[in-house]
Parts: structure tokens; C-alpha cells; sequence
């Protein structure tokens, strides 16, 4: 008891003292952390790509909200090997996308006669395996018909051939026109296909959509005979759920037939009247689709001429109306045409596809709107020019044009005659693209070479730069022949790329001039060479992979190899050490201080000691580096020609067997041949081996100063790679004249991809004909500039939008006079088309949200893959692959837009951007706050939409992030319980946080106040008042400060005087129960004590 009494009287007393002690006070409050999101802890979000963008095409990012992951156009993938992708990842990192590329397209080749094997292609698009894209049945001439599974992307097909899936599908005859459709409603595509005799036999597809299995029904068609070569199309017309039926015929007559049966037994009623005033010519191939946005329909014929004809139905379905729209279809594929309708680029408006009698399956890509389609050839029509060049009178050969004899000798002559490909082949880009597919064992060849490299890079790691520059720069189709012989013929070759690569380090062992120097943090190898004054230099590495590592045509050559050309000898460890002629090259050089000494000795060499001489006379001319080899002499009445060409060969291969960069120099106008060597302290040097080293090294006036040629124009012509395009030579040979081409089609606007060619006349006085000086192609400013000395010329611009012709017909010439600078516009014929415009710019909503968007686009590189200038290795699917500069004449535009300006890009029509940047190199924004809504509403679109013919790599990267830390916060004045006399009081605060939007300050609890610092209030009454202020980043977080401020100093002397009395009051009464309380625990505890 008496315990517990005293515990009270304890907490008694101190309640009281508290209670006492206790004052007003105010503290700094932060604002609580805000919780973040369930998913916040998963940002942030990037996408980050390169992507190597076709011309006309574009690419879209967007995020998708619902499943908060970053998306990108799907990209077609293209069917490789896993070998493949392990290759690529073995390559130094700068030549990964050179690697993958090729790989692609080593897989990738065009549907026409070359790959199908077969002509007269006619065909017809369907959803064979329901996977939502358009798979391509091609009728040929075999009988057969041919089908390719589409496994690109709703924007960009690729084909797989699998028409081991059709085979039961035959008919008899060449002529194998396929229609497709699913008659009887079972989700099943049927085929029907029409024979020569005008019937039409019929297969119902009783299998899987992966599946198919084919049965025979052709009674379905018993009644229809349309005389000669029926051509059947199917369509439902009239929407009542089943298809009817157009029928096309060699006579050029329509039918058509209303579908009146049910789904499993049809009943084809005709309607003679159905496609009045509709008369296009004989084997007109019929197509009907709604290709505007108004419903109507469409009839698109295909003729025996080539042309495809547009009609449009302005009367009813019942009672057509057909109307010809000429400004919709300017079509022409040279020899019958066939037609088919899909969209094939996923854009919302219908594509044509396009066969030909030649074999040939094009694309026509719908370039207009969805209110009115466009359809057109893009026909240089430059043949004409060349056609009747020449004329075959036999045993001679006629020359009607001495300009453009030699094209004609070449891309009609030789090629019509030899290839067997039975028409012109100009040596251009197509009139329309063609459609690309592959086959399952393309991926073999793949492979084949991936594997080789992946060997390498386990057995002589230190060769893999050298081998992976060689995959990815050398033409797709000279690595399918390497492949193809060593896997289906017997005769591999492929090691002598490798050996090619190890005699470099072998021999740069045993030569005192030259060292290989590897980098192996940057990925690179190069060559040093010594100089005159000891020091050692390395060269830039792009000498070293392309003027001594690359294989050339000259060095190793797969024809020449194949052929048993070489007799299996190869050319640096060969003709090293080879001493037919006495001395051999290895001890020639290998006392030589200077890369520039050994090459002096190799032409006094060749000269005094071979003693090799130009030799026109013979019966058959030495051919690859061996044969050269073995057969110079000075002795002109031997069989072997041996001329600047073999000399250039010889040479180049000498040059590169001592390790001494080099290169073949063509004047192909004025017609010689020589070599250019690299030194450290010359540069690139001139050596011509037809003549004495006295005055044909290093000397390149000699042809104008001693020959007296007026030497048009002399460039690097190796053509090692597809990457290899012409490159002018630096060396004064001539003393040139500038001439900027100005390509722009018939509205003005400037033309990428237009070919400008120089043909000097120089030979014509002694040849009868001429040769091509030098060309150039237009980068997207519509502009190709030409370097070339004096002389007259025939100038020819070739495009896709026509052609045109300067200083022709022959006589007439255009004179270059050397020093000048001409700038020549060019007006093509016909109009690019416009692709949609930006209408204008909208701010971006300003909004604070956590989501942050930030994006960086940027064009890295561009290129042309231009077909080989010669129709005849056009045919032979090479290409020359020229570069463009970012910003100086290859462009990409850049949108930031929403979803429906997208929507209207996409349809060709004009939209507006939140962000744009148009014919410029790239694109940014840092770190923007987005609603979610708007966020999800936004579509980043990299365009190439612009561009004929240049392709751009691109890298693209796009984070998304979630902000979840508040702004830091400091109040500098006043001081909490600060004390203030007079009625006004200073705010003074700042915040170390770089993103803050706005500050606020509230006053009693009152409302917010937007507010800058320094921030005044004023007219508050006296006394203590709680202030808070707030900072708001821009993601709407904010961080709080709370503060209390005494007003009035005097008031405040008087409460403290008052407090003093009350404190006193307090305290007395305080003392005064304490003691009371004393004394009663005292009393209670005294009695308890005596009781």
C-alpha cells in the first residue's frame, strides 16, 4: 500500500510538470514517400535495335499499356541456320550486320524463270494454313503448280517454297492458270485451275489448313468451256456468302458466273452481260476486288501485251457499270500479264501480283489512297535507246550506233543469245520488284559457310577478322556456287580462303617490310610497313581487308578455280617460289626495305628478267593468274594472248603475294588496264607492267602526256565483294572537270537510285564503237557527280521514271573541257509518287506523370544494292553495293505521333506529329513525362517512305521509365519558431532535384499557392501561423516542409510576462499539492505504522 501510494504521488507530479512544461512548438514534416506502383519495380522499359530499313518502308515503336512492354514492327525473319547465328557472333562486332546480311540473302532469291525453273507464271494469293497471312500459288509452265508459304510479316512477305504440298495439283499442257478460294465454306482453300483446252479441272482441299490434302472434283466445273486457255478468278460479288466466278481467255473474252448452288454443290449461272464494254485484247486475265474505300468494284485485266487495265463499277452489282481508269493502272511486265490481288504490305490497300509469260512474279505496290489506288511500272524503257545498236548479219555483226554498240553486244546479243533468257536485259533495276522466296536447303549453304568460320575461329583465332571480311563483303551468290560444289559436286574449294588469310601471316614472317599488327580490344588487323627512314607505319585497316586480305577476281577467282583454271596451285604461296623464270619473286623481295623498293623490283623484274611482253597475237587467251603465269614471254608467235588485262592480273597477284596492297586500274573508256599499289609514303602509286619500269612506274601522265589519249576517267574496277563498287582513282592520269548531275523526276522533286553514265568517244575513230567512261548513281538529293578529263561525250541517265540522253545520236557530243564545274539538271519523264505529308507539329501535353519517355533514332549508314551494270551479271544475280553519307545526301525522316495520325500514314494520307524531323539523320527526347494514356497513345515511326532505291541502317532505342523518388527539398528562410516583427513574412527555399516543376506554399491549412522563391506573405494577423511548402517534380511527386512563425515581437513580450505570472501561478499551486500530498501519505503511512 504504501508502495503503491507513492508510485501515484510520482505519476501525479509528473503529469502535472508535463503539463506545465509543454509549448507550442513546429517541426519539419517531409512528405511521405509516395508507394509506387505494383509493377513499378520492373522499369524501366527499353528497346534498343539496328535495323537495316528498305526504301518505302518505315518502322514504328510504340508501348503498350496493357502489357507494359515496348513494341516494334515485326521484322521478317528469315529462315537460318543456328550455325549462322553463331558465326555472327564469332565476327568482330563492326562486321556483324555485313555477316548477317549476307547470310540473308544468301537464302533470298527472286521468283522468276532462274529459281522456278519454268515460265509463264501466273498467281494467285490465299491463306493456305489460316496463319493471317497471304501465301502466293504460282501456275507455270511445267503443268505444275507452285506454292509458297508466306513466313514474313504482315508488312513485309517472304515466300518458303512447299509445293511438294500441291503436288497431287497437275494439269496437262504449259498452260496452269490456278484460282484459289474456300468454295465450301469448311475453312479450307480449294483449288481450281485452267487448262489450254478452256476447262477448268477442280480439287477440294479435304486435309488440314497445315495440311492440305487434295481430292479431284472437276464435274464442278463441268459446264464451263471458254475455248481456249480459261483463266479463272474467283470473287463473292454480290456478299451473299459463296464466290463467284470470272473466267479470262486467250481471245481476250470475260466470263462470268453467279454462284447460285450451295456451299458443297455450286451452280455456275453466266451473265453474258456482266463485263460489257470491258475489251482489253487476247489472254486477258481478269481480277476483281474493292480497291477503294467506297465499295466499289474493281476489275484489274491482265493482257497478252503486258499491261494490266483498271475498270471501275459505277453502276450496281446486279447491272455493272464498268468505267476505264487509266490514272490507276500504268502497268506493263513485257509479255502477258497475270494478275492477283492481295495486301502484301499490311498498309490497308490492296497489292497487285503480277506474272508474265518470261516467268516472272512481281509486286505492283499499291502507291495510292485508300479513295483511289495507283498501280505503276517503274520502266526505264532505256532499252530503246540500245535495242538497234546493232544488227546480227551472219558471220558479222553490224554496228548501227557506235555509242551504244557495246550495250547492245552485251545485255541483247550476248545475253538473249547465250543465257536463254529471251529479252533485254538492261542491266538495271527491275520495272517492279519481284517477289522474294526461299527454299530448306538454301539454309544448307549457309551453313556450309557458317561452319567454315566457326572452324576458323577455333583453329587459328587469330584469322577470323580476315575470314568474316571476306563472307560479309563477297556477293551472296559466289558463296551459294562455293557451297553448291562443295556439297552436291564434290569440289570444295573453301579451304583456299583460309589458306589465303595464313600466307599473309607466314609471309609477313619472312619479309623485312611489312609486320601484321593485331588490335584485339578493337576487333581490327592491319599491316605495318617500314620506310624509307626506318620508322614503321600502319595502315588504315580497310587497305588491309580490302587491297590485300579480299580475294579478287584476280587472285582467287571461283570460276577459275572450279574450272581447274589454277591446276590447284595457289597464287601467293605459288608464285612466291615458282622459279620458271630463274629468280624467283620470294628471293626478288626479301632483302627490300620498303614495300615501295619491293614493288620497283618486281617491275624491273617482269620487264628485264621475264621479260613479258603484250602479245595481241595467238589463238586463245590465257586465262586466271596460272595460265597468265606460264605463258610470259617475249615471243609473239606463240598461241597465247597475253594482253593489259593479263597484265593487270600478273601484276595485282605479284603485288599482293609479296604483301603489298594493290588494286586493278581500269581507263575503261580509252581502253587499257594497269595496277595501283599502296605504300605508307607514296600513297597509292601507278605501275603498269606492259611497259618498262623507267617510265611506266609511278608516272600517271604517261597516257596523256606520252600515248596522247584524252583519258576520260580511271577507277578502281576489282570488284572484290559486292561492297566494291567503282571508286575514281586518285592519281592525276587526267586533269578532270566537275560535273554534278541533278536528277529530278517531272514535278521537280529529286530522284535517288538514277544511274548517270559517261560514254567518251575517244575510241570510236578507232574501234567503230565506244566504251562506258564512269557512272555514278543519284544519292537522295537527286545529285551523282562525275569526275572526267577532256573529251566528247554521251551522257545517259537511267531511272525508274524514265530516261534521258545528253550528246546523241553520234556525232553529236557533249564537251568537257578539264578544270570546268558544270551543274546539269536532268527532268526525267514521268512523276515519283508523293508519299503522305506532314500537316503540322502539336505540342506534346505537358502532364506530370512518373512515366518518363526517352527515344534516340539515328541514321548510321546507307546504301544502294544496285544490280550489276551488265544485264548479263544482273541475270546472274550480282549487285554493287554503294555507300551514301548521312546527312549529305541520305536522309530518314523521324514522327513522333498518335496512334490515328499512324493510322493515316500507314493509308498513305496526310497526318500530323508531335515531334518531326524530315530528311535529317535522327531524332531525340530526354526523359519527358507521359500520362499513361498518352503514353499508349503514341507511335515513334522511323520512315524511309521517301527513298527510290537507298536503304539506311538505323539504330533505334526507346526507355521507358517509372519515377518513384520525390524531390529533395530545403526551406532556407525562415527558421521554424522563428519570431518576426511586423506582419510580413519571407519564404526562401530551393531544391537540389534537376526536375522540378513548380513549388507551392499553403498558409494555415489554407489552399496551395503556386509560388517562386524568394515568396512574400503578407497581411496575416499577429501571432503563430503554420506555413508548409511544397515541391512538384514533373513526374507530380512532391516533398513537404511544414513550419511554424511567430508574428509581432511585442505581443510576444507580453505573452511571455503572462506566461512568466501563470508559470508562477502553476509552479506555487504545484509545490503546494505536493506538499499537501506529503503530508497525508505521511499521516496514512504513520497510522498504518502504529495500528
Amino acid at each position: 500500500m504504501r508502495r503503491g501510494v507513492l508510485i501515484f504521488s510520482v505519476l501525479l507530479i509528473t503529469l502535472m510538470l508535463f503539463s506545465a512544461l509543454s509549448w507550442r512548438g513546429a517541426t519539419a514534416n517531409p512528405s511521405i514517400k509516395p508507394k509506387p506502383m505494383a509493377l513499378a519495380e520492373e522499369f524501366p522499359k527499353t528497346l534498343e535495335a539496328e535495323v537495316l530499313l528498305p526504301p518505302k518502308e518505315h518502322v514504328a515503336v510504340w508501348y503498350d499499356a496493357e502489357t507494359g512492354e515496348l513494341q516494334m514492327t515485326p521484322l521478317p525473319e528469315v529462315p537460318l541456320p543456328s550455325a549462322a547465328y553463331e558465326a555472327v557472333n564469332r565476327a568482330p562486332s563492326w562486321l556483324r550486320w555485313k555477316l548477317l546480311k549476307t547470310f540473308e540473302d544468301m537464302v533470298l532469291v527472286e521468283i522468276d524463270d532462274r529459281t522456278t525453273g519454268a515460265r509463264s507464271s501466273k498467281p494467285v494469293l490465299a491463306d493456305l494454313n489460316n496463319d493471317g497471312l497471304l501465301d502466293l500459288f504460282v501456275g507455270v509452265s511445267t503443268g505444275h503448280v507452285l506454292y509458297f508459304e508466306n513466313i514474313g510479316t504482315p508488312k513485309r512477305p517472304i515466300f518458303l517454297d512447299k509445293s511438294d504440298l500441291l503436288e497431287d495439283v497437275e494439269v496437262p499442257g504449259t498452260h496452269v492458270a490456278p484460282a484459289v478460294a474456300d468454295l465450301n465454306g469448311d475453312g479450307l482453300v480449294d483449288i481450281a485451275v485452267g487448262r489450254e483446252n478452256g476447262r477448268i479441272d477442280f480439287w477440294w482441299n479435304v486435309g488440314r489448313p497445315d495440311m492440305p490434302r487434295w481430292v479431284k472434283a472437276s464435274e464442278v466445273f463441268a459446264d464451263i468451256n471458254v475455248g481456249r486457255c480459261a483463266m479463272p478468278y474467283f470473287a463473292d460479288v454480290d456478299g451473299d456468302g459463296d464466290y463467284d466466278l470470272a473466267v479470262g481467255t486467250r481471245g481476250g473474252t470475260l466470263y462470268f458466273y453467279w454462284n447460285e448452288g450451295t456451299p458443297t454443290t455450286p451452280v455456275w449461272v453466266p451473265d453474258d452481260g456482266f463485263f460489257d464494254g470491258v475489251s482489253v485484247g487476247q489472254y486477258a486475265m481478269p481480277a476483281l476486288a474493292k480497291l477503294s474505300s467506297d465499295g466499289s468494284w474493281w476489275l484489274v485485266v491482265g493482257v497478252g501485251d503486258g499491261r494490266a487495265y483498271a475498270f471501275k463499277n459505277i453502276g450496281s452489282v446486279e447491272e455493272p457499270h464498268w468505267i476505264s481508269m487509266p490514272e490507276a493502272s500504268d502497268l506493263n511486265v513485257t509479255g502477258r500479264c497475270y494478275v492477283a490481288v492481295g495486301d502484301l504490305n499490311g498498309d490497308g490497300l490492296l497489292d497487285l501480283v503480277l506474272g508474265n509469260y518470261y516467268g516472272d512474279v512481281f509486286v505492283a505496290w499499291n502507291e495510292g489512297t485508300p479513295e483511289q489506288p495507283l498501280f505503276a511500272s517503274r520502266k526505264s524503257h532505256v532499252e530503246d535507246t540500245f535495242i538497234n545498236a546493232g544488227e546480227i548479219r551472219i558471220p558479222y555483226l553490224i554496228i548501227k550506233d557506235p555509242v551504244f554498240f557495246f550495250r547492245w553486244y552485251v545485255d541483247v546479243f550476248y545475253a538473249t543469245h547465250y543465257v536463254g533468257t529471251g529479252r533485254v536485259w538492261p542491266g538495271y533495276y527491275t520495272d517492279l520488284d519481284k517477289l522474294l522466296m526461299t527454299r530448306e536447303y538454301y539454309g544448307d549453304y549457309v551453313h556450309f559457310i557458317a561452319e567454315f568460320l566457326i572452324n576458323v575461329s577455333d583453329q587459328y583465332p587469330e584469322c577470323v577478322d580476315e575470314i568474316a571480311y571476306w563472307i560479309a563483303h563477297e556477293q551472296p551468290r559466289t558463296l551459294r556456287v562455293i557451297a553448291y560444289y562443295a556439297l552436291y559436286e564434290g569440289n570444295n574449294i573453301i579451304n583456299d580462303y583460309l589458306i589465303n588469310v595464313r600466307s599473309i601471316y607466314e609471309t609477313a614472317d619472312l619479309l623485312p617490310y611489312v609486320r601484321v599488327v593485331e588490335h584485339p580490344e578493337a576487333e581490327y588487323t592491319t599491316v605495318a610497313y617500314r620506310c624509307s627512314n626506318g620508322t614503321w607505319v600502319e595502315v588504315d585497316p580497310l587497305i588491309y581487308y580490302q587491297f590485300l586480305a579480299m580475294p579478287t577476281k584476280n587472285t582467287l577467282s571461283p570460276y577459275h578455280r572450279l574450272s581447274d583454271n589454277y591446276e590447284d596451285h595457289f597464287f601467293r604461296t605459288t608464285l612466291l617460289y615458282d622459279n620458271r623464270y630463274d629468280v624467283c619473286l620470294y628471293e626478288l623481295v626479301r632483302n627490300a626495305s620498303t614495300p615501295y623498293e619491293a614493288a620497283q623490283r618486281i617491275h624491273h623484274w617482269s620487264w628485264y628478267t621475264i621479260r613479258a611482253r603484250w602479245d595481241n597475237y595467238g589463238s586463245w587467251r590465257a586465262s586466271g593468274w596460272w595460265q597468265i603465269w606460264c605463258n610470259l614471254n617475249d615471243n609473239r608467235e606463240d598461241s597465247v594472248v597475253v594482253m593489259c588485262g593479263e597484265f593487270a592480273t600478273i601484276t595485282e597477284c605479284w603485288l599482293k603475294a609479296a604483301l603489298i596492297p594493290a588494286v586493278e586500274a581500269l581507263n575503261e573508256g580509252e581502253d587499257h588496264v594497269w595496277d595501283e599499289f599502296y605504300d605508307p609514303e607514296h600513297g597509292w602509286v601507278h605501275m603498269d607492267t606492259t611497259g618498262p619500269p623507267e617510265s611506266y612506274s609511278d608516272n600517271p601522265r604517261l597516257y596523256e602526256e606520252g600515248w596522247r589519249k584524252d583519258v576520260s576517267a580511271v577507277f578502281w574496277s576489282d570488284h572484290a565483294g559486292r561492297y566494291d563498287y567503282p571508286v575514281l582513282s586518285p592519281l592525276p592520269y587526267t586533269y578532270k572537270a566537275k560535273l554534278v548531275f541533278k536528277v529530278l523526276d517531272a514535278d521537280g522533286k529529286p530522284v535517288d537510285g538514277a544511274r548517270v553514265e559517261a560514254w567518251s568517244h575517244w575510241l570510236i575513230p578507232r574501234y567503230y564503237f565506244a566504251f562506258r567512261s564512269f557512272y555514278n548513281y543519284t544519292n537522295e538529293d537527286g545529285e551523282a557527280t562525275l569526275a572526267l578529263g577532256h573529251n566528247n561525250y554521251t551522257f545517259i541517265v537511267i531511272s525508274r521514271f524514265g530516261y534521258y540522253v545528253m550528246g546523241w545520236p553520234y556525232p553529236d557530243a557533249f564537251t568537257v573541257e578539264e578544270g570546268q564545274a558544270y551543274t546539269l539538271e536532268i527532268r526525267l519523264p514521268r512523276s515519283r509518287p508523293s508519299p503522305p505529308s506532314l500537316l503540322g507539329e502539336e505540342e506534346l501535353p505537358e502532364e506530370l506523370s512518373p512515366y518518363h519517355l526517352s527515344f534516340s533514332v539515328e541514321l548510321l549508314e546507307a546504301y544502294q544494292y544496285a544490280p550489276d551494270l551488265y544485264g548479263l551479271y544482273q541475270w546472274a544475280m550480282y549487285e554493287d553495293v554503294w555507300s551514301f553519307e548521312p546527312g549529305s545526301g541520305a536522309y530518314i525522316s523521324v514522327y513522333l505521333m498518335s496512334r490515328e495520325d499512324y493510322a493515316d500514314f500507314v493509308s498513305r494520307r496526310d497526318f500530323r506529329a508531335y515531334m518531326a524531323s524530315e530528311l535529317s539523320t535522327g531524332l531525340e527526347l530526354s526523359d519527358r513525362p507521359l500520362s499513361l494514356e498518352t503514353l499508349g497513345d503514341l507511335c515513334l515511326v522511323v520512315s524511309n517512305v521517301h527513298s527510290e532505291t537507298t536503304w539506311k541502317r538505323i539504330k533505334v532505342s526507346v526507355t521507358v521509365t517509372y519515377d518513384t523518388e520525390p524531390p529533395l527539398l530545403v526551406v532556407e528562410e525562415p527558421e521554424n519558431e522563428s519570431v518576426i516583427d511586423g506582419d510580413t513574412i519571407t519564404l526562401v527555399f530551393s531544391s537540389p532535384s534537376p526536375d522540378i516543376h513548380h513549388f507551392e506554399v499553403s498558409v494555415d491549412d489554407g489552399p496551395w499557392v503556386e509560388a517562386t522563391s524568394p515568396y512574400t506573405i503578407t497581411g496575416l494577423e499577429k501571432g503563430w501561423h503554420t506555413i508548409r511548402v511544397r515541391a512538384v517534380d514533373r513526374s507530380g511527386l512532391t516533398s513537404e516542409v511544414s513550419l511554424v512563425v511567430l508574428l509581432d515581437g511585442e505581443w510576444l513580450r507580453q505573452r511571455e510576462w503572462e506566461a512568466t505570472v501563470r508559470n508562477i501561478t502553476i509552479y506555487g499551486g504545484i509545490g503546494a499539492a505536493c506538499a499537501i500530498v506529503a503530508v497525508a501519505a505521511f499521516v496514512v503511512l504513520r497510522r498504518r505504522g502504529k495500528s
